[in-house]
């Protein structure tokens, strides 16, 4: 259109306006704006499509993801169409108007899809802190089930301890009633041969009487008072366990007088209950006989004085005459029913002594069976009481002895020490004295005389090196018999020291200068082995309290792991919690974005709509400017006159569309 108007307003300069060319420009006018009405059409069904296309994505909220995604696929469209209005009409503050206001729903609409961006990224910040808290709860979980299994395996090693100590117990006590027999049957034997002896003796001259009785005295007295000393501790130990015996038996005795007494209890108690509610029926019963009784006597008494105050005129007839039927009958049914309420008077009464008397009786049972109850209660008390002592006693005696058993234990190896360390220093010793007889045998090669006495020397020094072995033989053999073989052990070293020292002195003119690096040697042997003895001590002293603390200190490391875990989860609890609730208020703002997208869309929509009115005034002002083009005005000021109210009509449209 203003490619027309300009050509014919330059064509009117020229002077080409001629009467014969306004029809054909009225044609081409008309054509051109027939065409451009029919496409302004189709854009505008575009415009209505695209609206429904923005209806589509905005009301389905599953998408609303996908749309934020990727942007608006009708603001292209929207600004084209702007592009082309702007082209075609001149009012552009309007345009400009819905340009900034597309271009703020635009920058809206990205604001909110970078605001869906980084609630994504929060969601899955969420979800991987989630899948590591639970990775660590599984962790926690594994953790507390491998320490419950370890409690279980430890209470098991409990059980299997109590066990074991049970069954030493039953056994120690088979054996000691095994060893008691022959004890006792010693004892008797015993006991019975001093008069088989005295019998004898008797027989026997008394010379030898005299001469026999008192080695044989003190011998008879330890044989009689060994089994004594053996049977004291037996008994003792015997003792508790019996005690034991006797408490479990006292207490499964209370327990099951309990369970027997209990459900009797419970059934007099029933019955008692029951024989209450019967007897508080029968009060109410009696209450409501009563006061009949008392109407009935009060209908009785009314009766009676009105025959009394009725006057007879008849005095010769008799009493019947005088009284009516009616009244007879009242009379008679009035007395018999007094007398069925006297009757059941008496019958309730009776009922009632025998309820007080039965409910006396249950009382006194009740109160019987309480005590038994509370003296029960009161021996099982006592029972368990006696029982925690005496396996309190029980536990502790077993600790002695295992800590005794310890000590023996300990003091053995140690003795074992002891007696390696000394072979080892009697070695030493020896092959020290062997390489200074060498020595020895050597400077005194020249005499003979002292030959012999270094072969009687050597040969002794085979004895002794054939008895240490025999003595380490006799150790690895026989543990057990230590102290015997200390004390075999001391008498040949104290023979050996003899015997080295009348040699010594024999060769005291010979060794005098070499005895005394010999006691010296020997001092720091002394020294040496009083030292190591100290040593081991306090290396033993020092291992026990090293196990000691280990095993406190792996308990207490244990307990703080158990404190930490339970701590931690705890802490992780209100962390899941915490994000729990972020992670709801995030759903929330989630499940808000598509009525927010809703809203934007339906704005959107409205200002299509107000696009399509815009377009359709402004199709309706060309068809109007078409229909003044058509009367083809001569004068140029009528033409400027009606472009002018032509614009006047556009702005004031283009204003009614603003607002």
């Amino acid at each position: 259109m203003a490619t027309v108007i300009k050509d014919q307003l330059s064509r009117r300069k020229r002077g080409e306006t001629d009467d014969q060319q306004l029809p054909a420009l009225q044609k081409e006018i008309s054509d051109r704006s027939s065409k451009k009405t029919s496409a302004k059409k189709d854009k505008v069904k575009e415009q209505v499509n695209s609206v429904g296309d923005l209806d589509d994505l905005t009301l389905s909220p599953e998408t609303a993801s996908e749309d934020c995604e990727s942007p608006y696929p009708n603001y292209k469209n929207t600004l084209r169409l702007i592009e082309r209005l702007g082209l075609e009409s001149k009012d552009y503050a309007t345009l400009l108007k819905i340009q900034n206001a597309v271009h703020s729903f635009r920058s809206l609409i990205e604001c909110k899809e970078s605001d869906c961006e980084l609630l994504r990224g929060k969601v899955k910040k969420m979800e991987n802190k989630v899948n590591k808290l639970q990775k660590e709860l599984l962790e926690t979980r594994q953790m507390n089930s491998q320490l419950e299994r370890q409690n279980v395996a430890w209470e098991r090693e409990l059980c299997s301890m109590r066990e074991k100590q049970y069954n030493e117990q039953v056994f120690q006590k088979q054996q000691l009633e095994s060893t008691l027999q022959p004890l006792e049957f010693e004892l008797k034997s015993i006991r019975n041969k001093p008069s088989q002896d005295t019998m004898n003796f008797e027989v026997s001259d008394p010379k030898d009487n005299g001469e026999v009785l008192p080695p044989q005295l003190p011998e008879a007295e330890s044989q009689y008072r060994g089994p004594e000393i053996e049977l004291h501790p037996r008994r003792d130990a015997l003792r508790p366990v019996t005690v034991l015996e006797c408490v479990h038996r006292d207490q499964s005795q209370a327990q099951c007088s309990n369970k027997e007494i209990e459900p009797l209890y419970r059934h007099k108690q029933g019955k008692v209950n029951k024989y209450a509610a019967k007897q508080a029926f029968l009060e109410d019963r009696l209450c409501e006989l009563q006061s009949e009784n008392m109407l009935l006597r009060q209908q009785l008494e009314v009766a009676q004085n009105e025959a009394k105050s009725k006057k007879t005129i008849n005095i010769p007839e008799p009493f019947p005459d005088h009284m009516s039927k009616a009244a007879r009958k009242q009379l008679l049914m009035l007395e018999e029913g007094n007398k069925e309420l006297i009757n059941d008077c008496k019958c309730v009464k009776d009922r009632m002594y025998q309820y007080e008397t039965d409910r006396a009786e249950m009382q006194a049972c009740v109160r019987r069976l309480q005590q038994e109850l509370t003296d029960t209660r009161k021996k099982v008390f006592m029972l368990e009481a006696s029982l925690e002592v005496t396996t309190a006693r029980h536990q502790t005696n077993v600790e002695n002895k295992t800590q005794d058993l310890e000590r023996k234990l300990h003091q053995i190896a140690d003795q074992n020490a002891d007696l390696t360390a000394k072979l080892q220093s009697t070695t030493s010793a020896l092959l020290h004295l062997s390489a200074e007889t060498q020595l020895l045998l050597k400077e005194l090669l020249s005499t003979k005389g002292m030959q012999k006495k270094c072969e009687t020397l050597e040969e002794e020094k085979k004895k002794l090196e054939e008895e240490v072995v025999n003595l380490k033989r006799h150790l690895e053999e026989n543990t057990v018999e230590r102290s015997q073989v200390e004390q075999y052990k001391q008498e040949i070293e104290e023979r050996a020291r003899r015997d080295v020292a009348e040699k010594l002195t024999e060769l005291s003119q010979v060794v005098q200068c070499k005895r005394e690096a010999e006691e010296r040697a020997k001092q720091d042997v002394a020294g040496m082995l009083k030292e190591l003895s100290q040593f081991l001590q306090t290396q033993a002293a020092y291992e026990e309290n090293l196990l000691r603390e280990y095993k406190n200190a792996s308990i207490s490391q244990m307990k703080h792991k158990i404190k930490y875990l339970e701590s931690e989860l705890k802490s992780k609890t209100f962390q899941l919690d915490a994000e729990k609730k972020e992670l709801e208020k995030y759903r929330q703002l989630y499940l808000e974005e598509p009525e927010d997208r809703t809203s934007w869309a339906s704005q959107l929509h409205s200002i299509n709509e107000r696009l399509v009115v815009m377009n359709t005034k402004l199709q309706m002002a060309e068809e109007y400017k078409s229909s003044v083009l058509k009367a083809v005005p001569t004068r140029p000021a009528e033409k400027f006159h009606d472009s002018t109210e032509h614009k006047w009509t556009l702005t004031q449209n283009a204003q009614e569309v603003g607002k």
